[in-house]
């Protein structure tokens, strides 16, 4: 059960009724607030909305408390050693009202980590930030009394935004333009120049897009897990939200030096005219070598004919999709110990070069690929011994490790692989692909 017909009121509205429901704040040294993203589904209550994780009580619970500890390891997996009562406040349904106790709890965990049973996901928001979010206007109110506490202020929602209520319905035209008279990016930059950064000299903002920029790469960083002390903290609308922050950053300056939006907006037309009018270089004419970029890949093998594949995860090049283990020579080795060494870093086994069996070559073109013939040359080699227990040992290129019949492997196989293994199955050493 979740709190989908439940939105506390404005902290301070106490209710009459004994509270039958109840909600978690939870909140982290970081001063942030974990938020559920609920369902966008018809007819329930705030679809598509931020909200608190609880719900109603239940038979079996002794009290809200027990209430609240049930919804969230239900709903989450979620155990907190301590949750403090905060308040009661009372919640409008469409045929009733109802009394809701919230209880407050620090957590600094990470969400990602847990198993969510109901809505969409759960994430970590600052109260500043929360008025830009589809959230109840009462739940808004909630956090700002717990922050109030702590001395973070939070702003007053804008009247643009749409809010969650009782109506999915969309926020007339006309409210949007009276709260927000201009249409356009460079219309709303021209604002933004002349509001509350009016004041900013245009060196300071064109510095300001360098600290932007260092913003998305400690968000991306976030994401992946570069950092070992952190780990993952940080999610993609992260590294997008940071992505817009430089492409705002930039635009801003943009108006003043080319004097006005308008001559930015025409600036910026020209420019990406002339970019995506580039084509890929054309390989050199004139004689000399052109060759290909040569990758190693590595089938282990079971006793059973099945093979190792690893599903590859925020690498930027066919993420969600399997592969096996594979990758490209490093100075100073030969395909083989490109091979071995690749194995051993995706799959944590150990080779030995007399166990290695070659079993095809495909040289692929296509325009994406590197170099001036836009051409690889994939090697695979066949291991049936190894040391050690195949898994994903990168877990920030790879999310999961596992085995699969190469004669009749999944659709989620990359394509040029899924070749190479039904080239393999048959006994074929060299095979084509991607040429005219």
């Amino acid at each position: 059960m979740t709190s989908d017909d439940v939105v506390p009121a404005a902290p301070g509205a106490i209710a009459a009724a004994e509270p039958t429901r109840a909600s978690a704040l939870i909140f982290n040294d970081a001063g942030e607030y974990l938020l559920h993203l609920r369902d966008h589904i018809p007819g329930i209550w705030e679809p598509g909305a931020w909200s608190l994780l609880g719900g109603g009580r239940e038979p079996g619970d002794r009290s809200l408390e027990d209430t609240v500890r049930r919804e969230l390891r239900e709903e989450a997996g979620l155990d907190l050693p301590v949750l403090e009562r905060f308040g009661v406040v009372e919640a409008v349904g469409d045929a009733s009202t109802v009394s809701v106790q919230v209880f407050a709890g620090l957590w600094n965990g990470d969400p990602a980590a847990l198993v969510l049973t109901e809505g969409v996901m759960l994430h970590w928001f600052r109260p500043e930030t929360m008025p830009r979010l589809t959230i109840s206007p009462s739940t808004l109110d909630l956090v700002r009394s717990h922050a109030g506490a702590y001395g973070i202020r939070v702003p007053e929602a804008r009247p643009d935004v749409q809010r969650a209520g009782r109506s999915a319905s969309p926020v007339p035209r006309t409210t949007i333009e009276s709260a927000e008279p201009c249409r356009g990016f460079w219309a709303d930059t021209a604002r933004i120049r002349s509001g509350y950064l009016a004041e900013v000299p245009t060196q300071t903002l064109v510095l300001k897009v360098a600290e932007e920029v260092g913003e998305v790469a400690e968000a991306y960083i976030g994401m992946t897990g570069g950092n070992p002390r952190k780990g993952v903290h940080k999610n993609t609308s992260d590294v997008l939200d940071e992505l817009a922050d430089v492409m705002l950053s930039a635009a801003v300056p943009m108006v003043d030096l080319a004097g006005g939006a308008a001559q930015a907006e025409a600036h910026m037309a020209r420019r990406l005219g002339f970019v995506s009018a580039r084509d890929v270089a054309a390989p050199p004419t004139g004689g000399g070598w052109h060759g290909s970029f040569i990758a190693p890949h590595v089938l282990l093998q079971r006793q059973d004919g099945w093979v190792l594949m690893l599903r590859r995860f925020q690498t930027g090049y066919a993420d969600g999709l399997l592969c096996p283990p594979a990758g490209r020579i490093e100075p100073g080795e030969d395909v083989l110990a490109a091979a071995i060494r690749e194995a051993g870093e995706e799959a944590g086994v150990r080779l030995r070069r007399e166990d290695a069996r070659f079993v095809h070559v495909m040289h692929r073109t296509a325009p994406t690929l590197p170099g001036p013939c836009h051409a690889v040359s994939d090697y695979w080699f066949r291991f049936d011994h190894w040391e050690g227990e195949p898994h994903a040992a990168e877990p920030d290129k790879a999310s999961e490790a596992l085995w699969i019949d190469p004669a009749s492997p999944p659709d989620d196989v990359i394509g040029h692989c899924a070749l190479a293994l039904a080239a393999i199955t048959h006994g074929e050493p060299f095979s084509v692909h991607g040429w005219t």
